[in-house]
């Protein structure tokens, strides 16, 4: 049976969830967060993609992203199949890793997107595996702290959601 058909909204930032078969763990170790991270930033550059917030929980991941004009699912097809196809060959396992197609949400009002990042960044503290969001190493809190882009497209999170030290002060509760 086919999905619904989803919408696309060029230029759109839209909040994503992910999550592992079962709400199973996805994210054991180092590498496994390094080698999402990286095929992020490879989904990203190939389609237009721009990366605004991120955490990568054990059994979750929360994106928040800008469109292009290519519908966000051709980015999400390429970072979720392959990291799947990397995961299932390092650990010699067959199946599915994710549950079902990733869940997204069109954001368009500007103090819901303040509200997110700082649920995004504050995902990690809620759920007791850090005690602020700054100690968490897999979310973008880092990023916007120290205005050193890895992941985030700094430019473009200024021009989504105002001044990134502004961010960061506001998503850590300074």
């Amino acid at each position: 049976m086919a999905g619904r058909v989803r919408v696309h909204c060029p230029q759109g930032v839209y909040h994503v969830v992910v999550r592992g078969v079962r709400r199973e763990r996805i994210f054991f170790q180092r590498e496994e967060y390094v080698a999402y991270l990286r095929f992020l930033r490879e989904a990203c550059r190939r389609y237009g993609t721009s990366v605004l917030a991120y955490v990568l929980m054990p059994n979750h991941v929360h994106l928040l992203v800008r469109v292009s004009e290519t519908p966000l699912g051709r980015a999400m097809q390429f970072l979720q199949g392959n990291f799947a196809r990397w995961y299932n060959r390092r650990y010699g396992y067959t199946g599915h890793l994710f549950q079902g197609r990733y869940r997204a949400w069109l954001c368009e009002d500007e103090r819901y997107l303040w509200a997110l990042v700082r649920y995004i960044h504050g995902n990690p503290v809620r759920a007791g595996l850090a005690g602020a969001p700054g100690a968490y190493r897999w979310s973008s809190f880092r990023e916007y702290e120290a205005q050193r882009w890895a992941v985030v497209d700094g430019s473009e999170a200024d021009k989504v959601l105002g001044q990134a030290r502004v961010v960061a002060l506001a998503a850590g509760g300074s």
